[in-house]
């Protein structure tokens, strides 16, 4: 874990130098960013079927919304990493940056991680393999902004000691003005479904096209659309340092 987040540091220095040849466009950009990730195609974990429908229908709606909006798919470690990197360059003048994640998951005390594709489940090392919320969270809170991140994949535990423990005393990766919403509460898998989408892209395509409530209020029902579908077998779950009001607009 510690390799990811020091190829991490590593490639967010070298955006840091890059943004200041850049901060000549910032102007020309859109206040907010969304970054959207749809992982379904795996080499040795199962296949997904819907992340690439999630994450593209999601991003669509973003764009809908005046977002600047970039989708990346069926992305490794390695790839997402540099994804996380190059968002800072996009999000240069953002006062809003927004991250939604489809795909593998897992926790393991009270972290949760996103699976890339390249991950392997045997042959030990796991949690190296893996990119923790943490670094996430890490990379677009370089400047004070408004960060919402969605995770759209399972919290179910991972078996294996390699993990670090549980450090309640050391949130260090928490920081204010921060809105997270899984797609489920801790410990259990979030589903596929059974249509075109996931029961939780498929409650915020619904919940993006209403007007514009604040964060809080839209996660309320995005939770009840996907307490519905599942019969109460997902229950979403959020976590919010918000210090002002957050809306899911570029207006």
């Amino acid at each position: 874990m510690k390799s990811t987040i020091s190829v991490l540091l590593l490639l967010l220095h070298v955006v840091s130098l890059m943004a200041i040849s850049t901060a000549g466009i910032a102007e020309t950009r859109l206040n907010r960013v969304a970054l959207i990730i749809g992982n379904s195609n795996y080499l040795y974990f199962s296949n997904l079927r819907t992340p690439n429908a999630d994450s593209s229908a999601i991003a669509g709606h973003f764009r809908k919304l005046g977002y600047q909006t970039f989708l990346l798919q069926n992305l490794t470690k390695q790839q997402l990493l540099i994804a996380l990197a190059e968002l800072q360059i996009r999000a240069v003048s953002s006062d809003q940056v927004v991250v939604y994640y489809a795909g593998h998951g897992m926790q393991q005390n009270g972290e949760s991680y996103l699976i890339p594709t390249d991950a392997q489940i045997s042959g030990g090392k796991i949690a190296a393999q893996l990119v923790p919320m943490r670094v996430v969270i890490r990379a677009i809170s370089d400047k004070p902004r408004q960060k919402i991140v969605f995770f759209d994949a399972c919290r179910d535990r991972a078996i294996s000691s390699e993990f670090p423990p549980n450090n309640k005393n050391s949130n260090n990766w928490a920081h204010a003005g921060l809105f997270i919403f899984y797609s489920t509460q801790p410990g259990t898998t979030a589903s596929d479904g059974v249509n075109f989408l996931s029961p939780f892209a498929n409650a915020m395509t619904l919940a993006l096209q209403r007007n514009p409530v604040p964060i809080e209020e839209f996660a309320k029902r995005v939770r009840l659309d996907v307490i519905r579908e599942t019969n109460g077998a997902q229950i979403p779950w959020s976590q919010s340092s918000l210090l002002r009001p957050a809306f899911l607009s570029a207006e």
